[in-house]
């Protein structure tokens, strides 16, 4: 969740601001506790562990226009 936090915000975003609920079908959702742009307030993304590893993914939509080069 950090990684998709902190380049829109810019702020530490802790392990105790966020509620994180595992689905046993590899999904999570992630309920920040603190104050959060909309698209961050609770994101869903998918989980996997094996190998002695946990990998999570999320995919956070880009709010505002995009500026194009060119």
């Amino acid at each position: 969740m950090y990684k998709a936090w902190y380049p829109v915000t810019r702020r530490w975003l802790g392990f105790r601001d966020v509620f994180l609920e595992l689905g046993p079908d590899g999904t999570f959702t992630a309920r920040v506790l603190v104050p959060a742009p909309p698209e961050l307030a609770c994101v869903q993304g998918r989980w996997v562990a094996g190998g002695g590893l946990a990998l999570t993914a999320v995919a956070v939509e880009r709010r505002g226009s995009v500026k194009r080069a060119v």
